[in-house]
């Protein structure tokens, strides 16, 4: 596992793993049909990083959609 001896490299390393997480969750939602369909081994850290789900699902939030809309005028 990882060696988190000092503040800076648990800084350093965190981004690469929840970066990483979010790339292989979504390789394993994303479902392929066909030849590609094969399924995927699951990397090392996966399932002991899944509690992240809720924080890395979906990066795009609805208030952000909602900046870029008009307002109703009635």
């Amino acid at each position: 596992m990882y060696n988190f001896s000092t503040d800076a490299t648990a800084r350093k390393t965190w981004p690469v793993l929840r970066d990483s997480f979010r790339k292989h969750h979504k390789k394993a939602t994303e479902f392929k049909s066909g030849s590609g369909g094969k399924g995927q081994k699951k990397w090392y850290h996966y399932n002991n990083l899944l509690f992240l789900l809720p924080f890395v699902e979906d990066r795009n939030s609805s208030t952000s959609s909602s900046l870029m809309e008009e307002p109703d005028m009635e």
